[in-house]
């Protein structure tokens, strides 16, 4: 009786890991969207803010991520807070990016995640303001890339 169970027990065993392999089970746990990181490259901190190139991109990270938006706070518009230039955010495996104009310049700008079920899972905001090469950044002596750029 005792060998019966025994090879009962096997076979369910090794039933069961031929279909778990079949099926893609391989000790995933689940698949958890986050959104990672967001960042402009390159940029450095100068005067406060944010001063980047031209060519410059407004850059996200995540994982399980079924979309990424950018959102900025311009100065001056009484509108709130805006979507970035809708449509122009790509999509390159895990990360997300837009080039920013040469003239940008906001009060701040963050980037939102979206799982797979369209709900949010993430917000990550710069936090500072950010000017671009030809922006008058509020004033015409505007701090420039990479002149200006603070170490520490």
């Amino acid at each position: 009786m005792v060998g019966i169970i025994i090879i009962v027990a096997a076979a369910i065993l090794v039933g069961g890991g031929i279909l778990a392999y079949q099926y893609g089970w391989q000790g995933k746990t689940g698949s958890v969207a986050q959104l990672t990181s967001f960042e402009i490259s390159p940029s450095c901190e100068a005067g406060g803010g944010i001063i980047f190139p031209d060519g410059a991109k407004a850059i996200a990270k995540g994982e399980n991520l079924s979309k990424v938006e950018f959102w900025v706070s311009p100065p001056g518009t009484g509108l709130g807070d805006q979507p970035f230039r809708a449509g122009t955010v790509t999509k390159n495996g895990n990360q997300w990016e837009a080039v920013l104009p040469s003239d940008y310049w906001v009060l701040n700008m963050y980037a939102v995640g979206y799982d797979s079920n369209g709900n949010k899972v993430g917000k990550i905001a710069l936090g500072k303001s950010i000017f671009g090469p030809d922006s008058s950044g509020g004033s015409p002596k505007a701090p420039q890339y990479p002149d200006a750029c603070e170490t520490n």
